[in-house]
């Protein structure tokens, strides 16, 4: 285990053996997620690599409009981004 300081502006370094294990670049992006009472931090993952991730999701079914789709999208991010999503 590594214990870590958190700055005066909240920030903390990540060492290089765990960026280097973890794939973290500079510049690069990452995801945190609160799990119980832990943090987890991961790479995020960018949109190329979930190409054809969601081949056939959203395929119009019977009575659906993409307009209906479109506004239950909106809703669920804005809940996400609102924090109802969130632990």
């Amino acid at each position: 285990m590594t214990i870590l300081t958190i700055s005066e502006k909240g920030q903390v370094t990540v060492p290089a053996r765990v960026r280097r294990a973890l794939g973290f670049k500079p510049g690069g992006s990452v995801e945190v997620e609160i799990v119980d009472d832990a943090l987890l931090m991961r790479p995020a993952r960018s949109i190329r690599s979930v190409r054809g991730f969601f081949a056939g999701i959203g395929v119009k079914k019977a009575g659906e409009d993409w307009d209906q789709i479109r506004r239950e999208t909106e809703r669920t991010v804005a809940a996400e981004v609102a924090g109802e999503g969130f632990r």
